[in-house]
């Protein structure tokens, strides 16, 4: 009986995993066909510098790292905040899209606010630009 258990988990694993790869199967076909593109003139760039082989070197571990975060993506935004807050920068703070509904934008700001709020041990100054979107996305200023 238990056999049959550790079969049933296994099989499950199992198809969890292929469904995952299945998923990610489009990213990382235009991920890789993107990156051989760009390889040869990585490579090509690094052998003007001194140490020939060196430069090489470094060329491929950029290529694999950049590779790998448009595969998997990097998980964090590279970058600071503008300025002026634009409506793009406002959707990726809240991770909408820049044309969503009001309901859409009010229930990101409400979840991003109990996970940052200053009385609940977050970042007064996340919480100040969670609430900067909101208001672009949501009256345009």
């Amino acid at each position: 009986m238990s056999s049959l258990v550790v079969g049933g988990l296994a099989l499950a694993g199992c198809a969890a995993v292929a469904r995952v790869a299945l998923r990610n199967l489009p990213k990382a076909k235009v991920a890789a066909e993107a990156a051989a593109k760009q390889f040869p003139k990585a490579a090509a760039g690094a052998e003007g510098e001194a140490g020939a082989g060196t430069g090489q070197k470094k060329a491929a571990n950029n290529w694999f790292k950049q590779s790998l975060d448009e595969m998997f993506g990097s998980g964090y935004y590279k970058g600071g905040f503008e300025p002026k807050m634009g409506r793009a920068e406002a959707a990726k703070i809240l991770g909408v899209s820049t044309t969503s509904s009001k309901d859409t934008v009010k229930k990101a700001h409400k979840r991003l606010m109990l996970i940052n709020h200053p009385d609940r041990g977050g970042s007064a100054y996340m919480a100040t630009k969670v609430n900067e979107a909101k208001a672009m996305l949501d009256h345009g200023k």
